[in-house]
């Protein structure tokens, strides 16, 4: 299987296909996201947390910087589909509202790994669904046909929501059961930002302790729950704001604040302006 250097290559997604026949692959990290499709063989997937085998149709996500490897190979054949996020300006606040992908590509590779992460086998028509999205991308990179970069942007968007709806959340225990939870209350608040929400909501909702819970959402998020349904709020503000779409406090409204002088200095805690100024920046583009 061919190496790929860090930020290397020309393309937003690039795919590799190949049979590790070596006997281990040692620990490595790399700085690109990679989705990774096991089409046969079985060998034992290595990560920061320890060990778990590998079987035909097991779908696992690895985002930069994580360490991982195999040992144990046997005839291992496996998919990479490699991107860069930051070149393809994913609708993260979209993707954030399905629970699946909040468990698959958030939680699972910042928390847990190893035998814990929740187990996502494709049977063998999903996996040749999956396979046939990865012949698109191929044609794509091999053709280049004009607005092809376009393409494969969609394309990859068409994995990611396909893994997540396929995400099972009938794991009722142990650390994928939390994992799920998590995922959940993420979604339900980027879907419900209007409403009010409290610490013990959020929390009751996950299923945990309230200082469990902020400190799980916290690792996963980078905010503490309240910050971070207010930081939703102003996303939403400004694209109601930056289309000019309603004032100042009818965008407050829209977006859950209940008093206009409380989102004006929350705006300004996360942005660095006020509603008016941000309204200005725009005008003058």
């Amino acid at each position: 299987m061919n190496k790929i250097e860090k930020y290397s290559w020309p393309e937003d997604v690039v795919i590799l296909k190949g049979v590790l026949t070596q006997e281990s692959f040692p620990v490595h990290s790399h700085d690109f996201c990679e989705i990774a499709i096991i089409q046969s063989g079985q060998g034992v997937y290595t990560d920061n947390y320890g060990e778990r085998p590998l079987l035909p149709g097991d779908v696992f996500i690895l985002r930069k910087p994580e360490y991982h490897g195999f040992s144990k190979i046997e005839k291992l054949k496996i998919i990479n589909i490699i991107f860069i996020p930051e070149r393809l300006a994913l609708p993260l606040d979209e993707l954030r509202k399905i629970t699946g992908y909040n468990v698959l590509f958030e939680i699972e590779p910042l928390l847990h790994g190893g035998a814990d992460r929740s187990s996502l086998n494709l049977s063998p028509e999903e996996l040749q669904q999956l396979s046939d999205y990865v012949k698109m991308v191929e044609h794509e990179l091999e053709q280049k046909q004009p607005g092809y970069r376009i393409k494969l942007r969609s394309l990859l968007l068409d994995v990611i929501i396909f893994l997540s709806r396929k995400y099972s959340s009938d794991t009722d225990h142990g650390a994928a059961a939390c994992h799920r939870r998590l995922g959940e209350t993420i979604a339900y608040i980027e879907t419900h930002y209007r409403e009010k929400h409290t610490l013990t909501m959020l929390a009751r909702r996950a299923g945990m302790s309230k200082p469990h819970f902020i400190r799980m959402f916290k690792k996963i998020t980078g905010l503490p729950p309240v910050d971070y349904v207010n930081k939703t709020r102003i996303d939403q503000a400004c694209k109601l704001l930056s289309k000019d779409q309603s004032g100042i406090t009818q965008a407050a409204l829209a977006c859950g604040f209940s008093d206009s002088n409380y989102f004006s200095r929350t705006f300004k805690k996360y942005l660095g302006m006020s509603p008016r100024q941000y309204i200005k920046s725009y005008l003058k583009l």
